[in-house]
C-alpha cells in the first residue's frame, strides 16, 4: 500500500502542477484581454466624442459646466457598458451552455456571482478607458471647436 500511496501522491502533484499552470495562463490571457479591451472602448470613445466636438462646444457656449458635460457623458457611457455587459453576459452563458452539451453532457448553472462581476468589470472598464477622452474633448476651448466646424 505504500508504494501505491508513493503512486497516487506524485500522480496528484503532478496534476496540481499542470492545474497551477494552466490557471496562470488563463490569469495571463484575462489580463491581456483587459489591456486589449481598454485600447478599444478608449479608441472608439475618442472616436466618438471627435464627431461630437461641437455639440460639446455648443453646450459648453450656452453654459454647461465641464463637471455637467463630463456627468451626462460618462451617464450615456455607462448606460452601454451596462447594455454591453448585459449582453455579454447573455452570450457567455449561451455559449457554456452549447459548449458544456457538447463537450461534457452537462447543463452550466449560472452563478450570481458571475453576473455581478461581469456587470462590475464592463462598468469600471468603461469608466477607466473613457475618463481620458472625455477630460480631452470638454477641456477644448469652445470657440476654436466651434469654429473649426
Amino acid at each position: 500500500t505504500g508504494m501505491s500511496f508513493q503512486l497516487v501522491r506524485k500522480i496528484t502533484t503532478a496534476e496540481q502542477i499542470i492545474l497551477d499552470r494552466i490557471s496562470n495562463l488563463m490569469s495571463l490571457i484575462i489580463g491581456i484581454i483587459f489591456v486589449i479591451l481598454f485600447f478599444c472602448i478608449h479608441t472608439t470613445v475618442s472616436a466618438i466624442l471627435l464627431g461630437r466636438q461641437s455639440e460639446i462646444a455648443l453646450l459648453r457656449v450656452l453654459g454647461a459646466r465641464r463637471k455637467q458635460i463630463m456627468r451626462g457623458l460618462i451617464l450615456e457611457l455607462l448606460f452601454l457598458a451596462l447594455l454591453g455587459g448585459l449582453l455579454g453576459f447573455v452570450v457567455g452563458i449561451l455559449m457554456a451552455q452549447i459548449l458544456g452539451n457538447i463537450l461534457f453532457q452537462t447543463f452550466v448553472q449560472p452563478h450570481p456571482l458571475v453576473f455581478l462581476i461581469t456587470i462590475f468589470s464592463s462598468l469600471a472598464m468603461m469608466v477607466f478607458s473613457s475618463y481620458l477622452p472625455i477630460r480631452r474633448v470638454i477641456n477644448r476651448q469652445a470657440a476654436a471647436v466651434l469654429k473649426e466646424a
